[in-house]
This record gives structure tokens, C-alpha cells and sequence, in this order.
């Protein structure tokens, strides 16, 4: 409809975009199915999930969304946007900081085993990569002794006795393939066989498997480890579901929640 009033077209005509605003407007949306649409949402659905472990993917995601964002603010064609992008990385960073102040993440990349360690080679260099075992062999051998019934009792005496009782009942094991085996176990470091066998096995885990139900299959391979991946892939990366969760329980008058009484409705209004 036609503005009769032609001091208020005057003032809308004054609205009208530029052909060099309106260059730039595209330039923005670009901009923002980079580094939003793509990437954002990217590393949002990384680490954003209820029904599986998602801690491990957290601090890639950010490295990731932190790269992308580096490298767009780096080009001249996005200059008149780089105080924002500046802007985005900073926060990025102070969520990433504050990482540091706990072991999970990188436990529970550790405890992925399409990854392990490989991320950690790749990408933050031999003193960090050093520093990371150090912080995940620390907590595996704690976990190691918790789970051991006599913390005094070796496990090359175990390996040994069970060799005996082996030599009782089959009489083709030779007293060769004994020493052989009790030798893979280091008497002062007993967990570390358990360690090295996890650290350097390159596991074959289907794309379509959770790694939770992986844990499950493998854990009497890896009891110490799987211990831990108990622990620490149940650690959520973000609230979402939680908060998701916690809203939905407040819609109580609903065709869903038809049969709820009146008082259990002002109990969970109350809550």
C-alpha cells in the first residue's frame, strides 16, 4: 500500500538500502553461513546430545570453530566484520581456558577409541601431548589400584600362578611360553601392560557404534580402562538436554498429561 503522506515517504525512501549496503548485506549472509551455519552448528551438534557420550568432542569442536573463525577475520573481504569475529574468538577462548581446570575432556578423548591419543599428536605438540599422558596415566594408575584387591600383590605373581595351574591341566604348555608371557609384565609397574596394550592397539570400531556399548564389549580387554570410561563418559558437554529436559517437565497441562491429578500438578508447578 502507497504512503500518501509525502513527509513519511520521504522518510522511508531514506531507509531504502544502497547498492554498496546492499553488498555488504551479502557479504554478511556469506559470512554467516561460514561461520555460523556451517561451523557453528557443526561444533554445536558435536558436543550437544543426550542419548550419547559427547565430552570428547568439545575441545576439537572449539579448536575447530576457533580455526575457521581465525581464518575469516584474516581476510580482507570480511574486514568491516572483524571486530565481531575478534569478538566471538575471545569468548571461544575463555571457554576453552576454563577447560583447564579439569581432567575430563581429555580423559574422555583419551577413552575414545577411534582417537585415543591421536588427536593430542596431531595437533598440540610434544610438551602438551607429554603433559596429557602424564594427567591420564595418573588417573588410570589410581584407578588401577583402587580396583586391586591387595594393593602389595604383583601381577607377574598372578601371571605366574596362574601359569602353574595352567601346567596342571594342559600338559602341552611348556616352560618357555611361561617365561615368555610373565615377562610382558613389569612386577614395579603391573598396570602398565594394561596401559601400553590400550595406548598402542589401533581398535576397529563400526561407525555406527556408540562407544559406550563399545566399552561394554571390550572392557574385560581393558577392566581399568573401562572403569574409568564409566566415570567419565557419562560427563555431559553441555546442559542442553538437561535444560531441555527441565523445561518440558514444566509443561503439565498438556493433552499428554491429561491424567495427571490436581495435586501432583501443583507439586511439580511448585518445583
Amino acid at each position: 500500500m502507497k504512503e500518501s503522506n509525502a513527509e513519511k515517504r520521504r522518510k522511508l525512501g531514506d531507509l531504502t538500502l544502497l547498492e554498496d549496503e546492499w553488498k555488504r548485506v551479502r557479504l554478511f549472509n556469506n559470512l554467516l553461513e561460514l561461520i555460523s551455519f556451517k561451523h557453528a552448528d557443526n561444533a554445536q551438534h558435536a558436543f550437544s546430545a543426550g542419548t550419547r557420550p559427547t565430552l570428547h568432542n568439545a575441545l576439537p569442536a572449539i579448536e575447530k570453530l576457533y580455526a575457521e573463525w581465525d581464518k575469516a577475520s584474516s581476510k580482507p573481504r570480511y574486514a568491516p566484520f572483524q571486530p565481531a569475529l575478534i569478538a566471538g574468538m575471545a569468548k571461544l577462548d575463555e571457554y576453552y581456558q576454563k577447560t583447564a581446570t579439569s581432567d575430563a575432556h581429555v580423559i574422555c578423548m583419551a577413552l575414545n577409541p577411534r582417537q585415543k591419543f591421536d588427536h593430542f599428536h596431531k595437533y598440540w605438540g610434544q610438551d602438551l601431548l607429554k603433559d596429557v599422558e602424564k594427567t591420564v596415566q595418573k588417573k588410570f594408575i589410581e584407578r588401577y589400584e583402587k580396583m586391586q584387591t591387595t594393593a602389595s600383590v604383583s601381577r607377574s605373581v598372578n601371571v605366574k600362578n596362574t601359569k602353574k595351574s595352567t601346567r596342571r591341566n594342559c600338559d602341552d604348555t611348556t616352560d618357555s611360553e611361561s617365561d615368555s608371557d610373565s615377562k610382558l609384565v613389569d612386577p614395579a609397574k603391573p598396570w602398565l601392560n594394561e596401559w601400553n596394550m590400550y595406548k598402542t592397539t589401533r581398535e576397529s570400531v563400526p561407525d555406527d557404534m556408540n562407544i559406550v556399548k563399545w566399552w561394554g564389549l571390550n572392557a574385560h580387554r581393558y577392566p581399568t580402562w573401562a572403569s574409568l570410561a564409566r566415570d567419565y563418559l557419562a560427563i555431559m558437554a553441555s546442559s542442553v538436554s538437561s535444560e531441555r529436559a527441565f523445561s518440558s517437565a514444566g509443561i503439565t497441562i498438556s493433552k499428554r498429561r491429561s491424567r495427571l491429578k490436581g495435586d501432583i500438578v501443583e507439586a511439580i508447578e511448585c518445583l
